[in-house]
């Protein structure tokens, strides 16, 4: 194998001008076929046999945007169960539900939801899901906190009501004052 390599570069080497123009031949060949059948870009993605709306639809309710989930938590005095002020719950949930950035707010005691009250009936969760273009602002979730510090005050001595979730758990990165110049200096040695 190693004698049929040299002897192809060799003669290659021998015929230099006409590798080069073989060469030279192939490329503007290639080059020509690229540009007489070309496409126009497409950024569509389609799957045969499925409608298009409802497959967003269905990714959406799969995958979940980041940080558009919250969670209220009901906590049950010692002793007590979240049962004795469920009134309380189902009002909260009544009044996130009126807010216009919230998308839904699921009962603990939904039919279709299980898991959301404890084995022990001493805590349960309200399911948020909020309907925001990106990250909630700090408004948003100022509204959120004041329902929950609003209904905290309906419940029983002992019960806590505490929000949570994604939607509180943003960190957005931040590029500090100098921090601008270490990348500059690393962009300018590399």
């Amino acid at each position: 194998m190693s004698a049929q390599l040299y002897a192809l570069g060799r003669w290659c080497f021998q015929h230099a001008k006409l590798v080069l123009a073989a060469w030279l031949l192939v490329i503007l060949a290639m080059g020509g076929a690229a540009l007489t059948f070309r496409g126009s870009f497409a950024d569509v993605f389609k799957i045969p046999g499925f409608f298009l709306p409802g497959c967003s639809t269905k990714l959406r309710m799969t995958f979940r945007r980041c940080c558009s989930q919250a969670a209220a938590i009901f906590v049950a005095p010692e002793g007590g169960r979240v049962d004795d002020f469920r009134d309380v719950i189902e009002d909260t949930v009544t009044e996130l539900e009126s807010i216009d950035f919230v998308n839904s707010a699921a009962s603990p005691w939904n039919e279709r939801i299980t898991g959301m009250v404890s084995d022990d009936g001493r805590a349960a969760i309200v399911a948020i899901l909020i309907d925001t273009k990106g990250a909630p602002t700090t408004e948003q979730l100022a509204t959120l906190t004041t329902v929950a510090e609003r209904m905290s005050q309906r419940l029983p001595q002992g019960a806590t009501l505490d929000m949570g979730g994604q939607a509180f758990n943003i960190e957005l990165p931040s590029l500090e004052r100098h921090g601008g110049r270490r990348v500059w200096v690393w962009r300018w040695w590399c």
